[in-house]
């Protein structure tokens, strides 16, 4: 449970209670859970494919219930070809494989992933109290605080949380090109991106082209 600027919010929790984790959680059941995690949290894509078919001219409404005219979505389709070799390109990154060994080293280490659950569990329960209305003490806090620098300081712990930030920017931005492409209709351009992003045109330092 995460508050917009929260100071108790910790990185999402791969053994957390909400995802089946918790204190008597198998870690090798969590393995597979935390690599899933990154497969379903967005669902950004499926939406956009879905908007778009519900808001199509398709004259018979079996047509685009089914998908029987939706010929891209065929394993040898061009668009799925494209797709398998976008995955390929990500899986075989180089510095996506550095990432991937980050978060492996994290679950593989008993003592930073007890640490994270632990900050975790006290950040939820920080949190809770606040939306209740409920004043936190100074020593709540304080203990918090202390937990979060001692996670912090175990490096990976750190590399971990890092990781898995930088894991969430890639799948973003690759959502964010997908959608803006079935959007416009068009590969978006670095201006559109721009912004997209609040940059740009009207959005920041690189404005003064539209009339704006």
């Amino acid at each position: 449970m995460n508050l917009a600027g929260d100071r108790f919010a910790v990185r999402h929790a791969p053994f957390s209670d909400e995802e089946g984790g918790g204190a008597g959680h198998d870690p090798e059941e969590g393995k597979g859970d935390f690599k899933a995690h990154y497969l379903i949290r967005s669902k950004l894509i499926r939406d956009v494919r879905l908007n778009i078919i519900l808001k199509s001219t398709i004259a018979s409404n079996d047509c685009w219930v089914y998908g029987v005219e939706m010929k891209f979505l065929e394993d040898d389709s061009a668009v799925m070809v494209k797709t398998r070799e976008l995955c390929e390109a990500i899986a075989g990154d180089e510095e996506y494989r550095g990432l991937l060994g980050k978060v492996e080293a994290f679950l593989a280490d008993d003592e930073a992933r007890e640490g994270y659950r632990m900050v975790q569990e006290k950040g939820q329960e920080l949190n809770q109290k606040q939306q209740a209305g409920l004043e936190l003490s100074e020593v709540e806090i304080a203990e918090f605080e202390s937990s979060r620098s001692h996670l912090l300081g175990n490096p990976v712990a750190s590399e971990f949380l890092k990781a898995q930030q930088d894991l969430e920017t890639l799948q973003m931005s690759v959502n964010r090109m997908v959608g803006m492409t079935m959007e416009l209709g068009r590969v978006p351009s670095t201006e559109d991106i721009a912004q997209a992003s609040g940059g740009g045109c009207c959005g920041g330092s690189g404005g003064g082209g539209c009339g704006c």
